[in-house]
């Protein structure tokens, strides 16, 4: 595709990058020497607030070498609320988790804390503004994996479990269902009238996490739809307001499969066919080796673009990922061609640097002549 946009994601807060300018200098030149123009790079909110000076680093250099930044502005479950607080002067509230706890990230269940993050974002866009990466002809930001999911050293834990948004699924259940009889006989319980109703709190896939034999829940199925279009109406206003102020807006739907693996709807709550509804400029597909085997990764590529090309047409990105744990995963060329065949817009090579899955095309010199005809060709 002549008119494509390649993208590379890369980090600073792994070595040597992070603690020698010289070594940023130098990545970052080879970089412009693959013949990208442009970079992604991780600068949500909490990361502004503790990692500033790794944004101006980065931001300093790529100016001096011609690159453009397209910024992650978000993540995930939209994690450390008070940073966002401390960077917008807006309260913002925050979830319960299926074991009763208030954590410290943005309630995505709650629309009103859309105008923080549309605050962080404007502020972040205009300051640097001539820096960033254009999307039709607009800067860009990435809002990556959207999660109604919290993961991490306390665990996978599901969020939505406050007063407020049990009592919205305790409506959306009286017009789901006919009577509460219906809704007994679906679930296996027995409440006794819509406003008895409590939404479960173990998820299918915890536990043993068996993979084959799952659990038939379907209390547990409606709890993750209810959230789902949860999700979808807080985004979608979202992406609403940040198109109002003329940024475009790319959303990474799918970080592992949502269509070929078990990370997305009941891990996560993303359900497709509800953010057609969001007008985002770019829905961004992706794979990599996580819970399969490398001689999947290919034809679980070429489903996953398919499925998102049925349902965003020409609105596709992809993230594609050669190496990982420190080997060839895919032949660069071979993810180009299925890119292609989607009609893919925007392609962003992971990763530079990423120490954490061992993706570093960095350390695969013997890569890089091929990528460079990808680059230089699109």
């Amino acid at each position: 595709m002549s008119d494509r946009d390649y993208i590379i994601s890369f980090y600073t807060w792994w070595e040597p990058e992070k603690s020698s300018d010289t070594a940023l200098r130098e990545s970052l030149f080879k970089i412009h020497e693959l013949g990208f123009q442009h970079i992604s790079f991780d600068i949500q909110y909490g990361l502004y607030v503790r990692k500033r000076g790794y944004w101006d680093r980065v931001v300093d250099a790529c100016e001096k070498f011609g690159l453009n930044i397209l910024p992650v502005v978000t993540y995930g479950f939209l994690p450390n609320a008070r940073a966002l607080e401390r960077v917008t002067g807006l309260k913002v509230s925050r979830p319960v988790t299926s074991d009763g706890v208030v954590i410290n990230c943005i309630n995505t269940c709650d629309t009103s804390n859309v105008k923080a993050l549309v605050e962080y974002i404007r502020r972040l866009v205009g300051e640097y503004n001539d820096v960033l990466m254009r999307v039709d002809g607009l800067p860009g930001v990435i809002l990556w994996e959207p999660s109604m999911v919290v993961w991490g050293r306390g665990g996978r834990r599901h969020i939505g479990y406050d007063r407020n948004t049990i009592g919205k699924f305790q409506r959306w259940c009286i017009e789901k269902y006919e009577n509460i009889a219906q809704l007994n006989e679906n679930w296996g319980t027995s409440f006794s009238d819509f406003n008895d109703i409590k939404p479960p709190r173990r998820g299918i896939w915890e536990g043993e996490r068996r993979i084959i034999f799952m659990e038939y829940n379907r209390a547990w199925d409606d709890w993750c739809l209810f959230r789902a279009r949860l999700l979808v109406e807080f985004y979608k206003l979202l992406v609403e307001s940040l198109k109002s102020l003329n940024i475009a807006v790319l959303i990474g739907l799918s970080q592992h499969g949502v269509t070929v693996q078990h990370d997305a709807f009941h891990h996560r709550c993303i359900y497709l066919p509800y953010w057609t509804e969001v007008p985002a400029n770019r829905f961004i597909a992706s794979v990599d080796l996580y819970c399969k085997s490398p001689s999947e990764v290919k034809l679980c590529f070429d489903a996953e673009l398919a499925v998102f090309e049925k349902f965003f047409s020409d609105r596709v990105a992809a993230y594609v990922t050669p190496v990982e744990a420190l080997r060839l995963v895919e032949y660069p060329e071979t993810l180009i061609k299925i890119c292609d065949e989607h009609n893919v817009r925007e392609v962003n090579f992971y990763a530079w640097n990423e120490m954490g899955d061992g993706a570093n095309i960095r350390d695969h010199i013997e890569l890089w002549d091929s990528i460079k005809n990808i680059v230089e060709g699109g």
